[in-house]
């Protein structure tokens, strides 16, 4: 059965209800491509001042897909891209609650930060997904999202002691590739 939902702006008020989905959205996708202490070390309390803190300084947009008795089902958080070299937009993340995907919710987010970043005058965005995160890339893909084959394409994100690989994913953001 469909899930019922709404899009909304988020404020900072929202902060708690972004993190919790945050961490377990990570907790559940990244299983196998992070350590498993990383993951139970998340902290919803530290990722909420971390968004309030995003939400306040207004330099990222935030929508997220509300349901009934207000919970949030999922997000997705954009703006001007952080590649020095690109002046398109960049989609920093998009998330849905474990026992909600498959709902079309994740399609109706990306489909509002693409309209966004086309209204805010961006021709092209992009973003950045682990190499072995298959769902995720195969979701993109059926959005209309390409993976970048250039040299610039792929990353390698190292923190903490873990090594994270990334490739880049590019869309055209006009009327006519726009859902």
């Amino acid at each position: 059965m469909p899930t019922a939902y709404t899009l909304k702006q988020a404020d900072p008020d929202d902060a708690g209800s972004i993190a919790d989905v945050h961490v377990e959205t990570w907790q559940d996708a990244y299983r196998t491509s992070m350590p498993d202490d990383v993951l139970d070390e998340l902290s919803v309390e530290d990722r909420e001042q971390q968004w309030r803190s995003q939400l306040q300084d207004g330099d990222v947009e935030v929508w997220l897909a509300v349901g009934d008795n207000d919970r949030v089902f999922g997000f997705t958080a954009f703006g001007p891209a952080r590649d020095e070299d690109s002046n398109g937009g960049e989609l920093y993340a998009l998330y849905v609650r474990p026992d909600r995907q498959r709902n079309w919710i994740g399609h109706a987010l990306l489909g509002a930060a693409e309209t966004r970043m086309q209204q805010r005058g961006h021709s092209e965005a992009y973003l950045w997904v682990l190499t072995d995160n298959e769902g995720a890339r195969t979701f993109y893909e059926q959005c209309g999202w390409s993976a970048d084959e250039s040299d610039t394409g792929e990353r390698i994100d190292e923190r903490r002691d873990m090594t994270l690989e990334e490739v880049c994913y590019r869309r055209k953001l006009n009327e006519d590739t726009l859902r």
